[in-house]
């Protein structure tokens, strides 16, 4: 068992803080005050020793030479629990055939990152100077670009790839999880399905 990244455990704190809200927002919970405190404080720790008692020292020695090799790309499956093992020429040949598709993909010659930055900082200062209730904090530190990778569709033929395109380390993440907060109490829930277990409810009750 990996140690988790650094910013895994904060990231699945916030996903369940965000859970616990929606829950108490349609009254199927009741929170006690110092709930959100105590798991925004959980996650700056980390437990654990994280040894497994199926992985000895020859499996940790082989999983590294293997990622330190080149020619073998290592990624996680899509839709599956399980990792595949690629040529790298392979997985970049087929990235670079995704990624040439004009219709999807533009090139651009500069990294926008900063641009980016100074504009949403002006409609930050724009909004937080026009409306009283809802503030935005100014975009500080650095950034980057989002970044574009392929998980392998081991339930279909050919090894294809699946795109996924991070928008984690990009200046507009944060505003969007803000907005998405903010913006998710007037989207009319009738119609919408919050996860697989949902639509497979859905689909018992109409069989029956």
């Amino acid at each position: 068992m990996s140690k988790p990244k650094k910013h895994q455990k904060r990231v699945e704190c916030e996903i369940l803080l965000d859970d616990i809200e929606n829950f108490e927002k349609k009254g199927e919970v009741t929170v006690e005050p110092n709930l959100k405190q105590e798991i925004v404080t959980e996650a700056s720790k980390s437990r654990g020793n994280f040894k497994s008692k199926l992985i000895d020292q020859k499996h940790i020695m082989a999983a590294k030479q293997l990622k330190k090799d080149p020619d073998i790309t290592i990624r996680k499956a899509d839709k599956a629990a399980a990792y595949v093992l690629m040529n790298t020429s392979e997985y970049l040949d087929k990235m670079d055939t995704i990624l040439s598709d004009e219709t999807k993909f533009k090139k651009i010659s500069k990294d926008p990152t900063e641009s980016l930055k100074k504009k949403l900082n002006k409609l930050i200062t724009i909004n937080n100077a026009a409306n009283t209730s809802i503030k935005f904090n100014k975009l500080t530190g650095d950034y980057s670009m989002g970044y574009c990778y392929g998980n392998i569709k081991t339930h279909k033929p050919g090894n294809k790839l699946r795109p996924i395109i991070s928008q984690i380390p990009t200046p507009t993440y944060g505003i969007a999880k803000q907005l998405c907060t903010i913006l998710t109490p007037y989207v009319p829930a009738t119609y919408v399905l919050h996860s697989a277990t949902d639509f497979l409810d859905v689909l018992k009750t109409t069989i029956q």
